[in-house]
């Protein structure tokens, strides 16, 4: 989750809105966050660390798209990628080609074929 002092917030609304839409941001006074601000959009509150923890234990483990991670916890790309790190997970490894359909795999194998 993006962090914005209430002065920066202030000063800089235009990018406070922009990270707003890409997820939750947290506005924080003298040190301590005083509120949360979350997209009209999405209307969900702000999930939990372990349930983001969990969500991102099954992007990891293969389970879970990016993009289904993305949706389901407000998060950008950037913040899953911190997220897994704090968290000690790793990238899952993502074979594209076990998602052709027929005619897209025959095309990979007719390019990509070394016989």
């Amino acid at each position: 989750m993006q962090t914005f002092t209430a002065t920066e917030a202030k000063n800089n609304f235009g990018n406070l809105m922009s990270a707003v839409e890409k997820g939750s941001v947290s506005i924080t006074r003298n040190g301590r966050a005083v509120a949360i601000l979350v997209a009209v959009e999405t209307g969900k509150a702000p999930m939990s660390e372990a349930e983001i923890k969990k969500l991102l234990t099954l992007y990891a483990d293969g389970l879970m798209s990016r993009h289904d991670v993305q949706d389901e916890s407000g998060l950008a790309f950037d913040e899953i990628l911190e997220r897994m790190a704090l968290f000690g997970l790793t990238l899952p490894i993502v074979r594209t080609i076990d998602r052709y359909d027929a005619s897209q795999k025959a095309l990979y194998d007719e390019i990509f074929s070394h016989e």
